[in-house]
C-alpha cells in the first residue's frame, strides 16, 4: 500500500531562527594594539585584530582593554590616567577623526618607558559569521560581572 506524504515546506519552524549566510562587505573600524619597548622597537602583542561597527564601539573596546589590563599590563595609576584621557578630549577627537574618515589612535607611555598604542582605522571587511547586535553582547557582559560602558 502506498501512502502519499505531504509535500515538504521550506518554512523554518518556530524552534529554528532564520540565519542569513550571505556574506556582504561591510564598513567597520579595525582596532590594532601595538606595544613599543623603551628602545623604540615594536614588541609583539598577543591580541587579535578586532573589527567593530562604529566609532563609539571602538572607544568602548579601548576602554575595556585599559580597564581589564589584559593586553597591556598597567599599574592602577596608569589605568586611571589612560581612562581619563580616553574619557575626556581623546574620545571626542578620535570619534570625530573616524567620522571624517581619518586614522586615529591612543598612545600612553607606561612607567617602564613602554608605549602602548591603540590604532583605529576604517576598513571594509567581510563578516564570516552572522552578525550579532550590540544588544546581545551587553547582557552577557553583565552576567560575567563586567559593567557596560
Amino acid at each position: 500500500m502506498l501512502v502519499q506524504l505531504p509535500a515538504p515546506t521550506h518554512e523554518p519552524s518556530s524552534a529554528h531562527q532564520h540565519v542569513d549566510h550571505n556574506a556582504t562587505v561591510q564598513p567597520g573600524i579595525a582596532i590594532e594594539r601595538v606595544r613599543y619597548d623603551p628602545d623604540g622597537g615594536p614588541v609583539e602583542v598577543r591580541a587579535p585584530l578586532q573589527v567593530v561597527a562604529n566609532p563609539l564601539a571602538a572607544v568602548r573596546a579601548i576602554r575595556v582593554d585599559i580597564r581589564d589590563a589584559h593586553v597591556f599590563p598597567m599599574t592602577r595609576d596608569e589605568r586611571i590616567r589612560a581612562l581619563k584621557h580616553v574619557d575626556t578630549g581623546g574620545r571626542l577627537q578620535a570619534v570625530a577623526a573616524l567620522h571624517r574618515g581619518e586614522t586615529t589612535g591612543f598612545t600612553i607611555t607606561l612607567r617602564d618607558g613602554t608605549c602602548a598604542e591603540w590604532r583605529l582605522r576604517l576598513v571594509r571587511h567581510m563578516a564570516l559569521a552572522p552578525a550579532r547586535s550590540a544588544d546581545c553582547e551587553f547582557p552577557r557582559a553583565r552576567r560575567m560581572g563586567k559593567a557596560c560602558l
